[in-house]
């Protein structure tokens, strides 16, 4: 969900609005990690951690966008997981349920990375649903 109330923080949340182009691009990178499960799974859930660790304390616009797009693929995974558990315990009647929310994550995990990375590269702090305000609170960015 994009949000305006960034603007209307106090002058230490708007150093956040004003990031380079560099750290708008590695914003970008940070969600377009999340297609890297689509190579090497672990890969998807690693990039944005590394860079949320490398950022953390230089730029926070970076870290909470890495922040948000590493906890964005960890959900993604543990519904997947929950509805395979889901499908197995039921012995595949689960499947009417479990299958279209797993298609539902795997286009979900390919299409919104690319929106929520391409509102970071235009330098908004934009959020995805859910986890966005999980990584604001961690940032402390209230």
């Amino acid at each position: 969900m994009a949000t305006n109330e960034w603007e209307n923080q106090d002058s230490e949340s708007v150093e956040y609005l004003s990031a380079t182009d560099d750290d708008k691009l590695w914003a970008l990178l940070a969600h377009l990690s999340g297609l890297s499960v689509l190579v090497a799974a672990p890969a998807n859930v690693i990039a944005p951690l590394i860079l949320f660790v490398l950022y953390k304390d230089k730029n926070r616009y970076v870290a909470f966008h890495a922040l948000q797009s590493m906890y964005f693929q960890l959900a993604i995974i543990v519904i997947g997981v929950l509805a395979g558990i889901l499908a197995s315990i039921t012995f595949g009647d689960g499947l009417i349920v479990a299958l279209p929310v797993i298609l539902g994550l795997v286009v979900a995990g390919v299409i919104y990375p690319i929106i929520v990375g391409l509102h970071a590269h235009r330098g908004e702090m934009y959020e995805y649903a859910f986890v966005g305000e999980l990584a604001r609170k961690h940032m402390g960015l209230y």
